[in-house]
């Protein structure tokens, strides 16, 4: 239960932390200053045609965001939210508090199978028993009626 509203509160925060885009109207204007002044900066792989600015180092443009993303890690379709900076430990952090609840719910899935599953062994070894404490009763009795018809 516990683990399940952790990965609850995760998946909220994760959602809504920003992931470190770097698109903003001030780094727009001065990357069209510089490019102006310096037109070859254009060319280069720094250079976003989308955003129309220069990324700065380890950013990368996200085409279902539609934004740069510095130190991009991956477009989560979980959470339909770029992976980046800004939230990369808290999607870790998910990821890994969703790997311990489905670890959680199979352990108390698997307990109650074998719950159930043992206490049918438990009635299938009592009505065994009983069976075999029959049979033992019986051979008493037809032992006993063989001495009995010898003597």
């Amino acid at each position: 239960m516990v683990s399940c509203f952790v990965t609850v509160c995760l998946f909220i925060l994760t959602g809504v932390k920003c992931s470190g885009r770097v698109n903003s109207y001030g780094l727009q204007q001065r990357s069209r200053d510089i490019v102006r002044a310096k037109p070859y900066l254009r060319s280069t792989d720094r250079y976003c045609t989308h955003c129309d600015m220069i990324r700065p180092l380890r950013s990368i443009h996200c085409d279902q965001c539609g934004v740069c993303v510095t130190k991009y890690s991956k477009h989560s379709i979980f959470l339909n939210r770029c992976i980046g900076t800004g939230n990369e430990l808290l999607y870790m952090l998910l990821m890994l508090a969703i790997i311990l609840t489905i670890l959680v719910i199979l352990n108390v899935f698997i307990l109650e199978t074998l719950r159930g599953w043992m206490a049918f062994k438990i009635f299938y070894y009592f009505i065994n028993a009983h069976l075999q404490l029959q049979c033992i009763i019986d051979a008493l009795e037809l032992l006993i009626y063989v001495q009995d018809g010898l003597t």
